[in-house]
């Protein structure tokens, strides 16, 4: 089953280097934090992202090794188990302490990129949220 979640975040894909930025809002991080533990549970097989723009998909997925596959407006991105338990152990703080201990989270994936393999930067901004969401 996939979970699919709308106007949560900002998302920027740039294949060139390849990168992916999320910059999450603040009414959506309950949202987010939950989707990470379905996901995690294996209650779901992946989360979709559209970003508010409309142009931007990422799906996101759980999987032995990290990696960033950007093809067009498309990201697909999967989650190591010691990733995915940072992302949604964070985000749950967040929710919980209404703010983020960091700003944003910076983490290093596998990618292709012209058929070589490469290190892709994935970067999620965290929102400054009400303890009371």
């Amino acid at each position: 089953m996939t979970w699919v979640l709308t106007e949560i975040a900002d998302v920027q894909i740039q294949q060139s280097i390849p990168a992916l930025k999320f910059v999450l809002h603040s009414q959506g991080l309950t949202k987010f934090s939950l989707g990470l533990c379905l996901l995690d549970g294996d209650l779901i097989s992946s989360m979709t992202l559209l970003a508010n723009n409309g142009r931007q998909k990422t799906i996101l997925k759980r999987a032995d090794v990290s990696c960033l596959l950007i093809e067009g407006s498309i990201a697909t991105l999967s989650l190591e188990k010691s990733d995915l338990d940072l992302l949604r152990v964070f985000s749950l703080k967040t929710v919980r302490d209404g703010t983020p201990e960091v700003d944003h989270l910076d983490l290093e994936v596998s990618a292709v990129l012209d058929g070589k393999a490469v290190r892709a930067d994935l970067m999620i901004r965290y929102p400054l949220v009400s303890s009371s969401e």
